[in-house]
């Protein structure tokens, strides 16, 4: 195929190649590492990809689940009992939840030497029945034949176990709630009540975030009951929060073929196996009582009750027209008559406040003691969005979109500028809003780099491209010598300043006051504020950038009040921002900035901090204006005119610190003073010339 022929023409057909991760589904998992042939392919005869409508399958890594098989494997029990056997102190629930990952780890590594996929043994013996049909010449290859066939009915019925079914439970007829209900509620749980509760949970159920399914509690409850047992008790007494164990992953489910719109997927909870026994044991005891809570209405939660139900009411509609008749009739006698059905099939746990919650169930009688319990399970949990399981794999589309707006262009046919011009709207292709919430893999903002720089630096005629200058120093300013692109990485990281000055600097603003309820309700502001345990991907992205302007930002005295002398950063470039002492200070010398200020005169005082410090530095204090507010300080972003945090200043200062580092300085022979890059990019001609220049 020649691509500098200028006969239109067009390649269809099967490549058994895709370029997108969009356009596969199903078969071996799609690895956005891999080399991509077909993108190869399109740019080198520069050719306009027209699109595919496909179903998006994408499988990612697998976490870690203790799979149902193992336990047909002698070994298996010997590794699980080793790793649990192992003494372990504290809580009865940490010791629970360290016991699950040495037995995950110990399993992992057992997996990895010694267990066979079962797909590959499957495979392996229908190939060797295969060949012994192909070649069969003797009595005892029929023999053999029955033997593979045996192994291979036996292989093929590890992979289907059937799960226990929840035994169901009488229920009684009270008209409220009374105290020998709530006795019965409040009772100390029991080993067979516990033991009960594990057995009632589906064996095989999709297991998350721990990744042991309830099989396996059925199978070495021997082992594990201590730590169950413990745990259970130290909720019953208050000890244990179960915090740790209730964790959630909210993953979507498409309820169509080829979903393309939010709500066509349906949201479910994967919830640990721990929490779930510990949580069935109060459904358990839940049960003999919900009718007395729950009226005949509701066609729910019941074991005798079900949603399908309803249609019996709904067969009851056609006697609509007789009721119509009766009506008019006693509205002609002068009486009232009103009828009315109402059907709601929501399930509203998630409209429903725990106040809310709380109060009802004191309403309705519960003791306080089974408040508790019941509250301690839903105050505690804790979601987390499965995004693919994979950070990068969930944003690989950015960088398909930009290597969709970058192909098929004929590099022949357009001009350096016109490169120039193409890649800086690939940048508008960018999802700002994404970048300025969360933190993007190194490794992607390193892909899309180099797919830009590919584009610029490749030759369409000689189909190679010689890299002159990095992308580093594309990216500086054009005053510096580069041509203004974008480090997205560096980028990214401007972004999320930019967004963390906001919640610094706005802490009266709605979105700041939900994220201090959420992330920061038991300290002051947003300075002070920690990444704290299990952190969100985007609560993390923030704290760490806000980490990066509180060691590089200035604080703006006005009292001094809260401003320490020697350990705050209060002085301006080109300063570091905190006075370095040319000696020991010692305790009795000032600490505070408002102690070497006249308030009244508004001017420094420095004849007690002057012995330890250099003239330089008091040179550079008198010249600090003193504010006139009654605020302590303010914090100012030194690199702007304003003080004010800008994604703009913010690039540059990340820029510049970066080149700093990974360049040596230029010879004072070789350098170009910006002086003179501004003048060439001011010059009033073509921009094609301007590159040349």
């Amino acid at each position: 195929m020649d691509a500098k022929d200028d006969v239109p023409w067009v390649v269809m057909g099967d490549l058994n190649e895709v370029a997108w991760h969009f356009e596969k589904e199903g078969g071996a998992i799609w690895n956005p590492k891999r080399k991509r042939y077909l993108v190869d392919f399109m740019a080198d005869n520069n050719l306009m990809d027209l699109g595919v409508i496909q179903l998006s399958v994408n499988k990612g890594k697998k976490n870690f689940k203790f799979e149902a098989k193992w336990l047909e494997d002698s070994d298996c029990e010997v590794i699980v009992k080793n790793s649990l056997n192992k003494e372990l102190h504290g809580p009865y629930q940490k010791q629970w939840i360290g016991k699950l990952r040495n037995c995950k780890y110990a399993l992992q590594n057992w997996r990895k030497g010694k267990v066979n996929n079962t797909r590959v043994q499957i495979n392996h013996l229908i190939s060797e029945l295969d060949n012994i049909q192909v070649s069969r010449t003797t009595v005892s290859s029929d023999a053999h034949q029955r033997v593979i066939r045996a192994s291979l009915s036996d292989l093929w019925k590890m992979e289907e176990i059937i799960g226990i079914n929840a035994q169901k439970s009488t229920s009684s007829k009270q008209p409220v709630i009374t105290q020998e209900m709530n006795a019965n509620l409040t009772n100390p749980f029991t080993e067979d009540e516990i033991l009960a509760a594990s057995k009632q949970l589906g064996a095989l159920k999709v297991p998350r975030l721990d990744g042991f399914p309830s099989i396996f509690y059925h199978k070495f409850w021997s082992t594990m009951k201590k730590e169950v047992i413990g745990t259970t008790k130290d909720m019953y007494i208050g000890l244990s929060n179960l915090q740790d164990l209730n964790q959630t992953h909210i993953a979507l489910i498409p309820k169509v073929a080829a979903p393309d719109k939010a709500n066509q997927f349906r949201p479910i909870s994967l919830c640990n196996s721990s929490y779930k026994i510990l949580s069935k044991i109060l459904a358990n005891r839940l049960k003999s009582i919900l009718p007395l809570i729950i009226s005949e209405n509701q066609n729910e939660f019941l074991q005798e009750r079900q949603i399908q139900d309803i249609s019996f009411w709904l067969m009851r509609l056609s006697i609509t027209s007789e009721t119509k008749k009766k009506k008019r009739k006693r509205e002609k006698k002068g009486k009232c008559f009103e009828a009315g059905l109402k059907m709601d099939m929501n399930k509203a746990f998630d409209r429903v406040e725990w106040d809310f919650l709380r109060s009802a169930m004191s309403k309705m009688g519960f003791a306080d003691f089974w408040i508790r319990l019941v509250m301690g399970c839903i105050t505690t949990v804790s979601f987390s969005v499965l995004l693919n399981d994979k950070k990068k794999l969930a944003l690989s589309f950015i960088r398909e979109r930009i290597q969709k707006k970058i192909m098929g262009w004929r590099e022949s046919t357009l001009s350096i500028a016109g490169k120039e011009t193409i890649l800086k709207a690939v940048a508008k292709a960018i999802p700002t809003y994404s970048m300025m919430c969360f933190r993007f893999p190194t490794s992607l903002c390193k892909d899309i780099n180099s797919d830009m720089a590919k584009f610029w630096w490749h030759n369409t005629q000689s189909n190679t491209g010689i890299h002159w200058k990095s992308w580093k120093h594309l990216c500086q300013s054009k005053q510096q010598g580069g041509l203004g692109f974008r480090d997205l990485a560096e980028l990214n990281l401007a972004l999320l300043g930019k967004q963390s000055w906001q919640i610094l600097n706005n802490p009266n603003a709605y979105w700041v006051r939900v994220l201090k309820v959420r992330f920061f309700p038991s300290v002051e502001d947003f300075w002070q504020a920690k990444v704290g345990h299990r952190a969100s991907w985007a609560w993390a992205s923030l704290i760490a950038r806000r980490d990066f302007l509180i060691s590089k930002a200035r604080k703006q005295i006005f009292s001094g009040n809260d401003t320490c002398i020697w350990n705050d950063r209060w002085l301006p470039l080109p300063h570091v921002g905190f006075i370095q002492a040319t000696c020991q200070i010692p305790d009795t010398a000032p600490q505070l900035v408002c102690d070497i200020m006249d308030s009244h005169n508004r001017a420094w005082n420095l004849d007690d901090i002057r012995p330890f410090i250099d003239q330089n530095t008091l040179e550079t204090i008198k010249k600090i204006p003193i504010g006139v507010t009654s605020s302590a300080y303010r914090f100012i972003w030194p690199w702007s005119s304003d003080g004010h945090y800008s994604v703009k200043s913010g690039y540059h200062y990340l820029h510049s610190e970066t080149m700093s580092i990974s360049t040596l300085p230029a010879n004072s022979s070789h350098r170009v003073h910006p002086l003179v890059w501004k003048g060439i990019w001011k010059i009033k001609t073509l921009l094609k010339i301007k590159f040349f220049c």
